[in-house]
């Protein structure tokens, strides 16, 4: 009889010590909640001394259980300003990314017009409690050329809590 409550003891700890497994997907969206300040904006590819890039601005991240009611894509709120711009809300999502990535975020697409416009993907290439990089494409939807088409640059965003 002892041995049946030990192998059920046991049994019960295994369920639980399974079903405690940390979601490294959630865990990415917990570590971006909060406020982050830019340092400073770089080219990562080409400078284009005919478009100065933002720097100044924050970034706002509100971290959210993900997953919820089957959403698919973008589902936490955030907001960035950048320069002297209009605040620009939008729905995020993170994820770990693949190496050496150590996260990509998702957004949704802005506003057609905001001054400035992120691309939806961004890659997180430096995160820690206080500092955090982010690569992608911004837009200058400001800047038309004849086209009619907006200039994208590739560009790294150091940020700061």
């Amino acid at each position: 009889m002892g041995k049946y409550f030990l192998l059920l003891g046991l049994h019960i700890l295994l369920l639980l010590a399974t079903s405690c497994k940390k979601d490294p997907h959630q865990e990415t969206v917990n570590a971006l909640d909060g406020l982050w300040t830019v340092d400073k904006t770089e080219y990562t590819d080409q400078k284009t001394d005919s478009i100065p890039l933002p720097q100044t601005g924050v970034f706002s991240f509100s971290a959210c259980k993900i997953g919820q009611s089957g959403a698919a894509g973008p589902q936490c709120d955030g907001y960035y300003q950048l320069g002297n711009q209009p605040q620009v809300t939008y729905k995020f999502d993170a994820f770990d990314g693949p190496s050496p990535l150590i996260g990509q975020i998702s957004w949704s697409i802005p506003p057609k017009n905001v001054y400035y416009s992120l691309e939806t993907v961004w890659n997180i290439t430096k995160r820690t409690d206080k500092e955090m990089a982010i690569e992608g494409y911004i837009g200058f939807n400001h800047l038309v050329n004849p086209q009619g088409n907006s200039p994208f640059v590739r560009v790294r965003i150091h940020l700061h809590r």
